[in-house]
């Protein structure tokens, strides 16, 4: 049986009296304004800041300066709106679009640069050490033509619509350029997932496993099943733990992190409680 050495963490909407009652902590989502956040503020140790604003995905890698400053401007505003909270030590983020086209048009509507990006994540991480937090950035989710019809794309295969920082070396790669003390990396095991499903099925265990080959990078991690093998593995399933097919080996890498974890869904107690389960049992 795998020792957890840390409490583990569930989503809000679980309610403060079943969190409490099966040891948990949670993560404070992207709006702070939703009812009942305030029961549960004693017990988040992270917040998910903000992807999207005033009708559009953030962008702070976008060569438009304009969307670039205000994209940044939001998140910067979203840490300093977290005082009623606490126990919240790190602040997890997006990383940007590399390239992306309107779902209803498949106009392009932005693109995003590196360098930019390691600019603007220097810069949020800055303003976040000033506020005593740690910034964790997430691999985003590898996306499909069936997904986007109208944006290029291979049919049947993957969308030209695709973030920076998605394949597992560049997202290592990002948080070793930005060098600051603070910063970090978190691991989305479902996002993880889909892009595994650019490669044949022999070989998504080993693009599985890339995601955690340098561990100390890892501050924060969004847990969830999805499908390895089965088509519905392209989109972003967030299961619960165990009811996917993403490897028992992977899955006990993940409780090995030094880092918080959080279930990143939430669908009924009956199924939170089987989740603990087959994780104490792993």
């Amino acid at each position: 049986m795998q020792t957890i050495d840390r409490p583990l963490a569930a989503s809000y909407k679980a309610g403060a009296k079943a969190l409490e009652r099966l040891g948990l902590k949670t993560e404070i989502p992207t709006a702070l304004d939703i009812a009942g956040l305030e029961e549960v503020a004693g017990l988040a140790v992270t917040a998910h800041a903000p992807f999207v604003g005033g009708g559009e995905r953030l962008n702070i890698a976008c060569p438009d300066e304009e969307r670039r400053s205000r994209s940044r401007d939001i998140i910067k505003a979203y840490m300093g709106q977290l005082d009623g909270f606490p126990e919240v030590k790190t602040i997890i983020c997006h990383v940007a679009p590399r390239i992306w086209y309107a779902r209803k048009d498949g106009q392009l509507q932005q693109t995003g640069d590196y360098t930019l990006l390691i600019e603007g994540l220097r810069e949020l991480a800055d303003v976040a050490a000033e506020r005593g937090f740690l910034l964790a950035m997430e691999n985003n989710r590898a996306y499909y033509h069936d997904e986007f019809p109208n944006c290029p794309g291979a049919a049947g295969g993957a969308s030209e619509n695709f973030y920076l920082g998605t394949a597992p070396e560049e997202w290592r790669l990002i948080a070793r350029d930005v060098k600051r003390d603070n910063f970090g990396l978190c691991l989305d095991t479902s996002h993880a997932c889909t892009l595994t499903h650019l490669f044949p099925e022999e070989d998504r265990p080993a693009v599985l496993m890339r995601f955690i080959e340098e561990p100390e990078l890892i501050l924060h991690v969004h847990w969830s099943d999805n499908w390895l093998y089965e088509d519905g593995g392209r989109k972003d399933a967030h299961l619960c733990v165990g009811e996917g097919t993403l490897p028992p080996a992977f899955h006990r890498e993940v409780l090995k992190l030094d880092a918080t974890i959080l279930l990143e869904h939430y669908y009924d107690i009956q199924r939170l409680e089987d989740e603990l389960r087959f994780i104490s049992e792993l």
